[in-house]
């Protein structure tokens, strides 16, 4: 969306032969954009760079290390008109406080249940970030869930393995008592245009966690956090 922005990240790896292969962390990487325009692109380290939507296009961001080349390619749309009522509806959201199956380690697990009224396809959670009372800054994660018109989770669950899709994970903090959860959802709308809505939760205590799993109706994409 335009004005929005994220981190891209990458790693260099110089002996691909070597088993694990281990990044180098003396090499740089060289960011660059094209010159559309869509994005800009500016170097925090010599793994990381910020990317900054500028206008609505498509773009590219290559990165470069060891003379190869490697790409990402960006849509930026424009912002929804703030005055027309959002076609999503939000149906659920609540954070899952639970221990990890194996080896105890607290873990919060967002949980989102969507629709789009209207019913005209196209609409699609995009990015989503969260906070938490007693927590520090949380993640925020890139992925391309489909919203359909019936509601519908967005972070699948696995019963057999009691394992959530998303995680937040910080050794040594707990939520405080009676947290609330901030959800801050980029999504894209049928018009191909992008509007951020928020919406908080309570954080529950999962003593027991569920039976059943949860898929998204299309299938799960990657997540991508930073």
């Amino acid at each position: 969306m335009v004005g929005a922005s994220f981190v891209i990240s990458g790693s260099v790896v110089a002996d691909v032969l070597n088993h694990p292969a281990t990044p180098d962390t003396t090499v740089a990487i060289e960011w660059r954009t094209d010159e559309k325009g869509a994005v800009s692109v500016n170097t925090i380290d010599k793994h990381q760079a910020w990317v900054v939507g500028e206008n609505v296009g498509e773009g590219w961001i290559q990165g470069s290390a060891l003379g190869i080349n490697s790409y990402v390619y960006v849509t930026v749309l424009d912002a929804a008109d703030t005055s027309a009522v959002s076609p999503i509806v939000i149906d659920d959201f609540r954070v899952f406080e639970h221990h990890r199956r194996y080896g105890g380690e607290l873990l919060y697990s967002p949980q989102i249940t969507l629709h789009d009224r209207t019913a005209s396809g196209g609409a699609a959670l995009i990015a989503a970030s969260f906070d938490i009372t007693g927590l520090e800054s949380t993640p925020s994660c890139a992925m391309l869930r489909p919203i359909g018109d019936e509601p519908g989770v967005l972070f699948f669950y696995d019963s057999y393995f009691q394992e959530f899709e998303l995680n937040i994970r910080q050794p040594g903090r707990a939520s405080a008592p009676g947290a609330v959860a901030v959800a801050h959802l980029t999504i894209r709308l049928p018009n191909n245009t992008a509007v951020t809505l928020t919406v908080s939760g309570p954080v529950l205590s999962a003593e027991e966690l569920p039976t059943t799993d949860s898929w998204p109706s299309a299938g799960p994409d990657y997540l991508s956090c930073e």
